[in-house]
């Protein structure tokens, strides 16, 4: 297999990549949490850089996206729906304005400042870094991403059974022996949506494969894989055999590879403990196995995605593993007689929190108290300063205006979604679960990085 160095400085950028979604959720809004995010996207913008220039030089055909395009929310916006105006199309950018604007009036300027600041850090690295990389993808920088993804993901997990590094007293730990679930537990979502792409597309994860820039399908298919089983590539570039012909139907074959390792990482998302994670990658794998009974013909496809769906059910019933701190985290959500759920400190002070931040939006509504001016209102809950769910804290913080453009912003993300691919909308599900349960508006990275495959939608006919 020839090694060209666009595929080196590929790999670099998978690295990169992956390396600042990971740290992307870091929330404890400290000088050194902007920094390392900072440091992080400074490497991931050279790597860009880096990539661009060896592609350009190595004869490697590249997306037809520039600068110019990227920094223009006109086009890079998901809100590009041909149902819209040209002024309506920018309800994103409208959102960062208006988060913006409402510091002038922020019970807390400094802390919305920050907030705002890993806002703007996690649009640039995340949704504008991943535009150009999904742009990037063909099959071979796909055998790259799910070697890299699925890989590191396996190796960590060995690691993380050997040293238990989770307690859960924290979700802001940097340390080699103590890992924040929160971020660990992403980042194995993030490999399981990618090996279960690889899977649901029946893309080959051989190495020694031939590629070329021949398009998937050729000219004059439906491009709607949830009205038919089609293609639910990302990649503009793809292998020298095309995956179907005009006029017929793509049944993809399943890589069986891929199976072993989308059981060994939802044993990884039930080890982290990260709750909402595993609730999410249960709902999403759902969907896909919903999707599957309606529109795949393969008996086999949907027995793999009705197991996936089973498995981390039977994970959290029948508690495998002798970690006690884990097990009692599992526990405790299956005690959910009268919203008790056995005194569990995190759920009971969420639904603490949630009853609180009603009382909040009638004290601060239509306007809300400005980005970074919610507080909590006891001691008793003041463990961060958000709610653990964006719709709450928009109302909150941002008031009507706020909700009404988050509200657009998701529903035109669900649109595009559901038109494109099936995989694309377990991710959105995901996202939309740990948007309700875990962190505030700048750190909901799935989100952020669903907008970026939403331009891609837009930008090609496949």
């Amino acid at each position: 297999m020839h090694i060209k160095k666009s595929d080196i400085t590929f790999t670099i950028l998978t690295l990169a990549n992956i390396g600042y979604f990971f740290f992307s959720s870091m929330s404890g809004y400290k000088p050194l949490t902007l920094y390392l995010k900072a440091s992080l996207g400074i490497i991931l913008a050279l790597a860009i850089i880096v990539d661009f220039f060896a592609s350009k030089t190595s004869g490697t055909t590249l997306p037809k996206l520039s600068f110019r395009h990227t920094l223009s929310f006109r086009r890079t916006c998901v809100f590009l729906h041909p149902d819209l105006s040209g002024r309506e199309s920018n309800f994103y950018l409208l959102f960062i304005i208006l988060t913006a604007a409402s510091l002038t009036y922020s019970a807390d300027k400094i802390y919305g400042v920050f907030k705002l600041s890993n806002l703007l850090l996690n649009i640039i690295f995340i949704t504008f870094a991943n535009i150009y990389y999904i742009n990037r993808l063909n099959s071979r920088n796909e055998k790259t991403l799910f070697w890299i993804a699925a890989g590191t993901a396996i190796i960590s997990l060995a690691i993380a059974i050997v040293i238990s590094p989770f307690n859960y007293d924290s979700s802001q730990v940097i340390s080699l022996t103590r890992w924040s679930h929160v971020q660990y537990s992403r980042f194995l979502a993030l490999a399981y949506f990618i090996v279960l792409y690889v899977y649901m597309s029946g893309r080959d994860t051989s190495l020694a494969t031939k590629v070329s820039s021949e398009p998937l399908c050729h000219s004059g298919e439906s491009r709607n894989p949830i009205k038919s089983e089609k293609d639910i590539s990302l990649a503009t570039n793809v292998s020298s055999e095309p995956l179907c012909h005009s006029g017929e139907s793509r049944n993809p074959i399943r890589n069986p590879i891929t199976i072993p390792i989308l059981i060994i990482l939802l044993f990884g998302l039930y080890y982290s403990g990260l709750r909402s994670s595993l609730i999410g990658i249960i709902l999403a794998t759902g969907f896909i196995f919903l999707y599957s009974l309606i529109k795949i013909k393969s008996i086999k496809t949907k027995a793999v995605t009705f197991v996936l769906t089973l498995i981390p059910i039977v994970l959290i019933i029948a508690q495998p593993l002798d970690e006690e701190k884990t097990t009692i985290r599992y526990d405790n959500l299956l005690q959910y007689e009268e919203m008790k759920f056995n005194y569990d400190s995190p759920i009971q002070t969420r639904l603490y929190v949630y009853k609180e931040s009603v009382e909040l939006i009638k004290l601060t509504f239509p306007i809300g108290t400005g980005f970074g001016g919610y507080k909590p209102q006891s001691e008793s809950t003041n463990w961060n300063n958000y709610p653990h769910n964006i719709f709450l804290e928009a109302l909150i913080e941002l008031g009507l205006p706020g909700i009404l453009l988050l509200l657009i912003v998701l529903i035109l993300i669900f649109k595009t979604a559901y038109k494109t691919s099936p995989v694309f909308v377990a991710v959105f599900i995901y996202a939309l679960t740990l948007a309700f349960f875990s962190k505030d508006i700048p750190n909901q990275s799935f989100i952020l990085l669903c907008i970026a495959l939403a331009y891609k939608t837009h930008k090609t006919n496949y």
